[in-house]
């Protein structure tokens, strides 16, 4: 295989070639990130890194919780019924077809993690569900 000289590999871990651990003491201000204690939040509700870079795209160390989860199935079902407008287009749209599949999907989750949950957990994914059916069949009724 021929060697290809276009290619340039930035190697950006934090060492040094000497046995001396105390050489690169760099902490997460200098590649760019917040502490922890330092997150700056966009209006959308991001928390965006000093590199414009949104937590949790590309970032290795953002963990998403299982109400975060929640959320987000949630607020894709709220948009599938068309009670609010799609972020990215702004256009109110109804898909009660991806909504049904996707009250199932929470129904599924909270079928498999039965007895994995917190309280808060457990009653957050009860009430989501239980308004997300209410909703589903009122704009099945075309009551909204």
């Amino acid at each position: 295989m021929a060697e290809n000289d276009d290619i340039k590999i930035n190697d950006k871990r934090r060492f040094t070639m000497s046995d001396d651990s105390s050489a690169d003491k760099s902490t997460a201000a200098d590649d760019g990130y917040a502490d922890e204690g330092q997150d700056s939040t966009s209006d959308a509700g991001e928390t965006k890194h000093p590199d414009g870079q949104a937590e949790g795209i590309g970032n290795p160390n953002f963990k998403i919780s299982f109400m975060d989860l929640i959320n987000s199935l949630a607020g894709t079902t709220l948009i599938q019924l068309g009670a609010v407008a799609d972020p990215q287009t702004n256009v109110i749209k109804k898909d009660l077809g991806a909504a049904k599949q996707t009250i199932d999907i929470l129904e599924l989750l909270k079928e498999k993690t039965t007895g994995n949950l917190n309280n808060d957990e457990s009653m957050m994914l009860d009430n989501v569900l239980f308004d997300l059916r209410m909703r589903y069949v009122l704009v099945l009724e075309g009551k909204k």
